[in-house]
């Protein structure tokens, strides 16, 4: 049986943000130990450094639901892979994922 992940891309143009809410209760359901790789020094919250596998993004955009989850100019979805690797691209802030299986490889 393959391993699943689940990730939150963003598949509307203007890139990955969460809405004011779903970055609120983000950082409530982390430890203190975490939730400290995501707020700068002035106390903002950046959420560009969330890894997109992290559970507990999942969890808050499946429980606020896509549409809520999502910041200004964003469409957050959730995904469910089964890889354990994966690479984000991006055209214009309009996501996709690129897996072993789906790149292309060139072998000379």
């Amino acid at each position: 049986m393959k391993k699943t992940i689940k990730l939150v891309i963003n598949e509307g143009y203007g890139g990955f943000r969460l809405s004011k809410k779903a970055g609120e209760m983000f950082l409530k359901i982390l430890s203190n130990e975490k939730r400290r790789f995501f707020v700068d020094e002035e106390g903002y919250f950046d959420d560009s450094k969330v890894p997109r596998h992290m559970p507990e993004l999942v969890l808050v955009v499946e429980k606020l639901g896509e549409k809520a989850a999502s910041g200004d100019w964003s469409d957050l979805v959730v995904v469910e892979l089964e890889t354990e690797k994966y690479q984000i691209a991006e055209y214009d802030g309009w996501e996709y994922i690129l897996t072993p299986q789906t790149m292309e490889w060139v072998e000379p």
